[in-house]
């Protein structure tokens, strides 16, 4: 009896045994895996912003071990939609602050515009009188800038833009006479491309101010245009004027190639290159701006480059 009790024990220990070596493994391949994945969804559901940044490392069976990884790539998907959001919030949230920091600047200088207008044709009522058939010319164009400026559309087409160009060339012209000549180059397609509204007129404002109004010889001002194999809209603006310095034009080009929008310094050509290029980045992105090369003694070429839409 005793050794029929022993043998019985020594069955079931042995069953025993048996039987908690699959246990043992079903626990380490299986439970303890989805315990561990539990105590990371935990995490997450608290909120915890370090959380969002650990991935889970599962050790056990084939299918254990894949949800792990499907799961770790969905964690890192939803990282990078993420950064894409915030960062495409953080664009959209700039242009609407350049937009206001321009609306802003706008109302701080502006003269009544009805005042101005009334103003401006006054003036030319009385230059009238007087015979007075250039400063009736400047007055004009100087009108037609001003009503431009103060019109709501921030989207022009480059046929509009080129008509406010072309009022402050004549301007400058009459001022100036004699001083340089211009050249227009535009390809007739590139006429009803859409642009951001003054761009192109501090361009070229730059380039009479400080490169063909410094010369002592007579110059000339090219303004053209082409859209490019890509479909893009490229305007440029040279001039044969005294051109820019070295140390100058690298601390603008500096400027205008940082990928964080910049603010300028307290140059004139700076603020008004500068300005123009964080305008079309903000509105088209980082592929679009300006493009500037000069020599001294030589002259200078802006670049302007956008998409060549039109509708």
């Amino acid at each position: 009896l005793f050794w029929i009790r022993k043998l019985t024990f020594t069955i079931f220990s042995a069953a025993i045994l048996l039987l908690s070596i699959p246990y043992a493994v079903i626990i380490n391949n299986i439970l303890q895996p989805l315990k561990k994945f539990m105590d990371f969804i935990s995490r997450l559901e608290s909120g915890n912003l370090k959380g969002l940044k650990e991935r889970v490392d599962l050790k056990g069976y084939w299918e254990i071990e894949t949800m792990s990884n499907k799961f770790n790539n969905m964690l890192d998907e939803i990282d990078g939609l993420t950064h894409r959001l915030i960062n495409t919030s953080t664009k959209l949230y700039e242009v609407e602050l350049a937009k206001k920091q321009a609306e802003l600047m706008y109302l701080k200088s502006q003269i009544n515009p009805h005042f101005l207008c009334n103003t401006l044709e006054s003036m030319i009522g009385i230059a009238g009188e007087e015979g007075a058939e250039k400063t009736i010319d400047m007055i004009k164009s100087l009108a037609v800038m001003f009503k431009y400026s103060v019109k709501g559309d921030d989207i022009v087409p480059l046929r509009e833009e080129l008509e406010i160009v072309r009022s402050y060339v004549d301007i400058q012209q009459t001022r100036f006479t004699d001083m340089f000549d211009v050249i227009y180059q535009l390809e007739e397609r590139t006429l009803n491309c859409n642009i951001p509204k003054m761009i192109l007129q501090p361009i070229v404002e730059n380039a009479i101010y400080h490169g063909l109004e410094a010369s002592l010889d007579p110059g000339h001002l090219c303004i053209g245009s082409m859209l490019n194999k890509s479909g893009d809209l490229n305007i440029w603006v040279n001039d044969d004027g005294i051109g820019i310095e070295r140390d100058t034009l690298e601390n603008i080009k500096r400027q205008i190639s940082s990928a964080d929008i910049c603010k300028a310094d307290d140059s004139n050509r700076r603020i008004g290159i500068v300005n123009v290029n964080n305008r079309i980045k903000l509105t088209y992105g980082a592929e679009y701006g300006v493009d500037i090369s000069s020599d001294p003694g030589k002259g200078t070429k802006v670049n302007i480059k956008i998409p060549g839409n039109s509708k």
